[in-house]
């Protein structure tokens, strides 16, 4: 199996004594939720500025990644050791394992989907990885309709030829040029990395027929985790994860698109795992395979009122 490759190492490439280089930064004039201009520094972490909204309260990293550097990060030593690992896992130990989500979580997923569309509903994963939802849908549940979009080369191949998946190497913006439209968009642990979310949700919007629904979940950002943990928790990991959603920015985050909540659900662990924050900090620190000290989840099945 690949060696895991050290994150910071990696992410230390973009910098130029110690800020993010200009050829690699997204500068962001307002808040991404609600477009105020008004913002607190929480902490600098690896190099990354984190900033909390003063209106709204999101916590976001500015700079960010732009596209040049999210295409380098996405498809690195050490984010295809982290899908090395993955698709290992899925060869030896267990066929649908995501490194993103936890089995009582997937299972959750596909049960909603299961219950709520019929099996010839055209449904596409962005930001699919190696297609552990789509396969799970495919092989146990019987949809047939099924379509997935990823930017990592190794993940699509495997999804591909191991799998037997319709699955690209695509960003969303491409497939909506074909007018390709979809009865359910899957986008699991992928909002909180994406650096433009206003385009982002946009095009996922515009890939929703009449009355589709937005399948979303991403981790859950709650006070406890700044107050707690701050910058020593693995959740704040930019430039892997640069937008730190809670229930309330969420919520205004969609409705602001046209998006109406049909269904929440919110997991919550604020426990502070001594043992992982041990071994994450001092005994591997940084690496693809420690453990984070802290988990915090919530899913929400979205319903797009309006047509593009």
């Amino acid at each position: 199996m690949a060696n895991f490759y050290l994150f910071s190492e990696t992410a230390q490439q973009f910098f130029r004594q110690g800020e993010l280089a200009e050829e690699f930064a997204l500068y962001l004039e307002a808040c991404p939720v609600c477009d105020s201009r008004q913002s607190k520094k929480l902490f600098d972490h690896d190099g990354f500025h984190y900033f909390t909204c003063k209106s709204c309260s999101f916590v976001y990293t500015n700079p960010r990644l732009n596209e040049a550097g999210s295409k380098i990060w996405y498809n690195s030593p050490y984010y295809n050791a982290a899908l090395a690992r993955e698709i290992y896992t899925n060869q030896k130990e267990e066929t649908y394992y995501s490194a993103s989500l936890e089995p009582l979580h997937l299972k959750e997923l596909t049960d909603l989907v299961r219950d709520n569309f019929d099996r010839t509903a055209k449904i596409i994963d962005v930001g699919c990885s190696t297609g552990s939802i789509l396969a799970f849908l495919k092989n146990e549940l019987g949809f047939t309709n099924l379509k997935g979009i990823d930017l990592n080369e190794k993940a699509v191949e495997f999804a591909r030829k191991n799998r037997g998946l319709d699955v690209e190497l695509m960003d969303i913006t491409n497939i909506n040029q074909r007018g390709d439209y979809f009865d359910l968009v899957i986008n699991t642990e992928n909002i909180e990395h994406v650096n433009k979310l206003e385009d982002y949700i946009l095009n996922i919007s515009a890939l929703l027929n009449e009355g589709g629904y937005l399948l979303i979940s991403t981790p859950h950002n709650d006070e406890k985790a700044v107050k707690l943990l701050g910058l020593f928790g693995d959740h704040f990991c930019a430039p892997n994860h640069i937008n730190y959603f809670n229930q309330k920015t969420i919520t205004l985050f969609l409705e602001k698109y046209n998006f109406e909540v049909s269904r929440i659900k919110l997991y919550e662990n604020n426990s502070f795992n001594l043992y992982s924050f041990i071994k994450s900090k001092f005994f591997v620190p940084d690496q693809v395979s420690a453990d984070p000290p802290y988990e915090a989840y919530f899913s929400r099945l979205l319903f797009n009122n309006e047509k593009h």
